[in-house]
């Protein structure tokens, strides 16, 4: 007999809006799982994961799971990890041997379908293993499945090629480590990043001109823009969560902790790197976290000035991080202090418009956020 046990990231409390939910240890959880399928004469055991396969271990990952006695195979999600070939841990959380745990994850958007094939011994023990990820978009749609689907496809078409009216003139990438990128949109400033907070800082202005930054979680963009035509599908790909546009009254001091805070993982990615408009920074990964911010400029009344700690700031975000979401505490407090304004005004369609306003846009980095640590290597 075969059994399965399924997990969530204990992260969910940070990077989603659950409510009066709470989250056992990953760890503790599974033992608890593995002992209670064994208890009903089970040997063979899958974890189908969503805790991601190399994701920040002060949460939870795969790799970590699979040190767990007991476990034969993990098929997991969330990190959107395109593992080529089923990975193999031996070791406990000593170091010690154990037996086998083959981990499998298949990319992301249903790019990949991954096949895995185990064969146990009588015991239950895995002794050997076969996988691969099987290129969807080199397979044949099925023809009676498409002709169904064909009332809703047509629909969607219509909205996903319907132009914006504004013209990328070269590419605006959303690089991922995994993609083989030597930077990400979790870890460093990038061109979509920069188009998007400036989007974000132009409407907030409409509401307050006392506005002077905006901040936009990495974790919210999800998709790059193709060369040529802007349309809503690209625009509804790469801002799918519906957010809206909310204002923080933030002292310079908040900000600092906040950006603290964007940085923490770096250089490893995070859902929590703040993209930023109107606020230029420095900070060094190489330093403790917490300690890592060098310089902080903002952009008040058309000048560049130095971050004053004491003085008091309008920003803006969007709601889900003005409510503390990606763990953003700091937020959250001035949140629950009545210091949030949501501006009830959707984040794709803010973007929509200022994008068909500008009518051309081109992708710049302009060194908003830059890590010292890096230019010294």
């Amino acid at each position: 007999e075969v059994g399965f046990f399924g997990l969530t990231t204990e992260e969910t409390a940070d990077i989603s809006s659950p409510e009066a939910i709470t989250f056992d240890n990953y760890i503790d959880t599974a033992e608890e799982r593995v002992k209670a399928l064994e208890a009903l004469g089970v040997d063979k055991i899958v974890a189908l994961t969503h805790i991601g396969y190399d994701d920040n271990p002060n949460y939870d990952n795969d790799q970590l799971l699979a040190e767990v006695d007991g476990i034969d195979v993990i098929v997991g999600g969330h990190s959107h990890s395109k593992l080529s070939e089923p990975v193999e841990v031996t070791t406990d959380e000593n170091g010690d041997p154990k037996d086998p745990t083959v981990i499998v994850q298949a990319g992301q958007y249903g790019d990949y379908l991954g096949t895995l094939d185990v064969e146990f011994d009588d015991e239950g023990v895995v002794v050997g293993y076969a996988g691969d990820l099987i290129d969807v978009s080199e397979k044949e749609a099925n023809a009676e499945a498409a002709a169904a689907l064909e009332k809703y496809t047509s629909k969607i078409e219509d909205i996903r090629d319907e132009e914006s009216g504004a013209v990328a003139t070269e590419a605006f990438p959303n690089p991922r480590l995994e993609d083989g990128d030597e930077i990400s949109v979790r870890n460093s400033e990038t061109a979509l990043g920069n188009l998007i907070t400036d989007g974000m800082l132009d409407k907030a202005k409409e509401y307050n001109p006392d506005t002077v930054a905006a901040f936009q979680n990495s974790g919210g963009i999800r998709e790059a823009i193709d060369k040529g035509p802007i349309t809503i599908g690209e625009i509804l790909t790469v801002m799918p969560f519906g957010n809206t546009l909310a204002t923080m009254e933030l002292s310079g001091g908040e900000i600092m902790e906040a950006l603290e805070h964007s940085v923490s993982n770096a250089p490893k990615e995070s859902g929590g790197f703040l993209q930023v408009s109107g606020l230029n920074y420095t900070y060094d990964s190489s330093l403790a976290v917490g300690e890592r911010v060098q310089s902080v400029e903002l952009n008040v009344d058309g000048e560049w000035v130095e971050l004053d700690e004491s003085a008091t700031y309008t920003v803006a975000t969007n709601a889900f991080t003005a409510k503390g979401g990606d763990g953003y505490d700091v937020f959250a407090n001035a949140y629950d202090e009545g210091r949030v304004t949501d501006l009830g005004s959707s984040d794709w369609e803010n973007f929509r418009d200022y994008v068909a306003e500008l009518g051309e846009v081109t992708p710049v980095i302009e060194d908003r956020i830059v890590d010292v640590a890096s230019e010294e290597e």
